[in-house]
């Protein structure tokens, strides 16, 4: 597996994954698998968990009573971790159903397309893909194109100043960038030491 930045990865499973991948993650250097589990990188506590269907290898989705349980457990093991995580990692959004106004940031995936919205002060972004859907660009009446998102934390205390999402258009050879900022209440839920009712601008495009 090549990763091309010399960073430290976080990494949990996604409904397409399998046990194995799992297993051949562990063993690669640099990448730390959350598996219902907690890190902290660069002083930053990091809460992954992963879909409940890359623990099988059936191809039927998980129903939404049993992403109810999911969900559920999830916010007992954030809350009853300490300290409490500022990111909490999800592949499907259904994981994070019970997680707005808990914590400061939800990041999922599952969906292949690239969202920002806040709810009760809490951050949730969906990066997209970086595969550009795989064959959906070919399927769809438009492209679906690979995407990324770049977080700014502040410190003293942790809050999620802004992020960049950044879209790459392979067909066009096209890309942009658009920056979200927050206000001092959102991606700071339940973290002390924040003032709400300041503003700031939502989002400034930036090409």
């Amino acid at each position: 597996t090549y990763l091309p930045l010399a960073k430290p990865y976080v990494w949990t499973a996604g409904n397409h994954d399998t046990p194995t991948i799992t297993n051949t993650m562990k063993g690669i250097p640099g990448v730390t698998v959350l598996d219902n589990q907690f890190t902290m990188v660069d002083g930053i506590v990091i809460g992954g968990f992963p879909d409940p269907a890359s623990t099988s290898l059936s191809p039927d989705s998980v129903s939404d009573e049993h992403m109810k349980e999911v969900a559920q457990n999830i916010l007992g093991m954030v809350e009853g971790h300490s300290p409490l995580p500022f990111i909490v990692a999800v592949h499907d959004p259904r994981e994070a159903a019970n997680l707005p106004g808990k914590v400061p940031v939800v990041v999922n995936g599952h969906t292949h397309h690239e969202d920002v919205s806040v709810e009760d002060g809490t951050v949730f972004l969906d990066a997209g893909t970086t595969g550009g859907g795989g064959l959906r660009s070919f399927n769809g009446q438009t492209e679906s194109p690979s995407s990324l998102q770049v977080l700014y934390i502040s410190r003293n205390p942790l809050k999620l100043e802004a992020v960049d999402s950044i879209s790459i258009y392979g067909f066009s050879q096209e890309f942009s960038v658009t920056r979200h900022v927050f206000r001092p209440d959102e991606g700071s839920a339940a973290m002390p030491g924040m003032t709400a009712g300041q503003t700031v601008p939502r989002t400034v495009p930036t090409g």
